[in-house]
């Protein structure tokens, strides 16, 4: 969110050196931001989730026991 539009400014108004380090930029951005930090925070809470949910089934006993398990 905060490296977007500088990129783009620098882009529209930038010279053929320019827009290639900026699509550099990006693509470095875009992979780290993105791909890597996005992409395994999302993993993480997904699991997280998934934990405490299935603790929450086994630890209430108001649905089956296998619900809680799998």
């Amino acid at each position: 969110m905060f490296v977007v539009p500088p990129l783009a400014d620098s882009y529209i108004t930038g010279d053929a050196t320019t827009l290639a380090a900026v699509d550099a930029a990006w693509t470095a951005q875009h992979q780290f931001g993105g791909a890597l930090l996005g992409e395994h925070l999302g993993q993480l809470l997904v699991i997280d989730w998934s934990v405490t949910i299935s603790v929450i089934i086994l630890r209430a006993r108001m649905l089956p026991h296998w619900l809680g398990v799998s």
